[in-house]
């Protein structure tokens, strides 16, 4: 998905930043995969 190129791009160029920031960033990457994976179950339980 376009969204998680972006957000990798992203996560990339915040590498400098403080620990806690680069963690909860972590955080909501892997929270937003998990979300992804979710919604491809879902949509392929609907088909």
């Amino acid at each position: 998905m376009a969204a998680g190129m972006y957000l990798e791009h992203y996560l990339d160029s915040i590498e400098n930043l403080p620990f806690e920031l680069q963690r909860n960033f972590q955080l909501m990457r892997d929270l937003d995969q998990r979300t992804e994976e979710a919604l491809d179950t879902i949509s392929s339980l609907e088909h």
